[in-house]
């Protein structure tokens, strides 16, 4: 299901935007 998808890369996006504003 897309759903699913959008759910598991809008997290990635957050982790990645958290790492990089804490780098």
């Amino acid at each position: 299901m897309w759903c699913q998808y959008w759910f598991a890369l809008s997290r990635l996006v957050v982790l990645f935007t958290h790492q990089g504003y804490y780098n």
